[in-house]
């Protein structure tokens, strides 16, 4: 499938000429700061166009030289919105170098990198993306970048003709933040190419995007996870696997989180089981419906006594839970309220969305058959 990438043909650039700024007639570094622009220092502005001299960014000469070589050292992301495809961010990423014979080589290593992989969905996933890039050769000593401060970059009400520096962290990807993060990009889609107004453009998992912003803000890797299966704009982005293989093999922090979700199957199991039961004419459209209609319950759930109900009444209609029956004094925290019911919203969403579709129905079959032989 051919791709359309737009770019403007470079004919010159402001870093050509910019070092002669640096010095006086003599060729000596200048002894006072010098006004930097935003193309030499990405986010920089001019504070009040009134006040220009008074409120511009300035930099030592020395430093704004080495600022001319961010322009090789850095990365850069572009960030396309799910919902509205014609809106574009962008993302830079400069990293933390510890040791500059190192990191020459690493980056040397990603020439090779095409031109997909600088597609992400969120500021958090550039971050990630870069911290965790393999390298083409095994280099004599580990990777010394493990931390770097990402810029994202969009266009504001007030300032139209050009990108404005909107948000901005500092993200440091720790041994678990790696895995987790390196798990969501196997089980999710890189990418997807969809049509738009007749080109193939390219739009980054949305998934992978909201769990490297949960990961770099330090929440669980599933929390907010409920705002993209409420988005019916997301919902065509949505693949029920990913989030069922990143519950099974994610590590958790507290194992009654997994086994809530683990409840909330087998009361899914048991639903679809009685639909089953009752007509095997259109049963998939009317599993198709009950979905939809425990989803909406869910979403209305605006303080802790609504979830108490809702969960209730979702596993009441199930009827017996054997998770439920043995694992209940582990599961009393996140269904009595000691815990953030929020949290525990969450983990019901994630159950909801993660339930494999293969098991709506066809694993249901052999189950009311056993039932009905007894």
């Amino acid at each position: 499938m051919e791709i359309d990438v737009e770019y403007k043909k470079a004919v010159s650039y402001a870093h050509q000429h910019f070092a002669k700024q640096l010095c006086d007639k003599q060729g000596q570094l200048l002894g006072k700061s010098i006004g930097v622009a935003g193309w030499l220092y990405p986010g920089s502005v001019v504070r009040h166009v009134a006040f220009t001299k008074e409120t511009r960014f300035e930099e030592k000469p020395q430093l704004a030289f080495a600022l001319l070589y961010a322009l090789v050292a850095c990365h850069y992301f572009v960030l396309r919105s799910h919902t509205k495809l014609e809106h574009i961010q962008y993302a830079l990423v400069i990293p933390e170098v510890v040791d500059l014979e190192v990191y020459a080589q690493e980056y040397w290593n990603l020439r090779n990198l095409d031109y997909k992989n600088f597609h992400v969905s969120s500021l958090g996933d550039a971050a990630l993306k870069y911290l965790t890039y393999e390298t083409i050769i095994k280099l004599p000593t580990p990777a010394q970048v493990k931390r770097c401060q990402v810029i994202l970059f969009g266009t504001v009400i007030w300032s139209k003709q050009q990108k404005t520096r909107i948000e901005i962290a500092v993200v440091e990807a720790t041994e678990i933040i790696d895995f987790i993060y390196k798990l969501s990009r196997i089980y999710f889609p890189k990418y997807q190419i969809i049509k738009y107004k007749n080109k193939n453009i390219i739009i980054s998992d949305v998934f992978t995007g909201t769990i490297a912003d949960n990961l770099v803000k330090g929440f669980p890797w599933w929390a907010n996870l409920y705002t993209i299966f409420k988005n019916k704009s997301l919902f065509k982005f949505i693949t029920n696997d990913g989030v069922y293989k990143m519950i099974q093999n994610a590590e958790w922090n507290l194992e009654s989180q997994k086994l809530f979700i683990k409840a909330c199957h087998e009361a899914l199991k048991k639903i679809y089981a009685k639909i089953y039961g009752r007509t095997n004419e259109g049963q998939y459209a009317q599993i198709e419906r009950e979905n939809i209609r425990i989803l909406s319950q869910l979403g209305r759930c605006t303080n802790a006594e609504n979830f108490r109900k809702f969960i209730a009444e979702f596993w009441g209609r199930a009827g017996q839970l054997s998770i439920l029956e043995k694992h209940w004094e582990e599961l009393l925290p996140l269904t009595s309220g000691i815990m953030d019911w929020k949290v525990t919203r969450d983990l019901t969403f994630i159950a909801l969305a993660s339930y494999p579709k293969s098991n709506m129905v066809e694993k249901q079959i052999s189950e009311i058959s056993d039932s009905n032989s007894e």
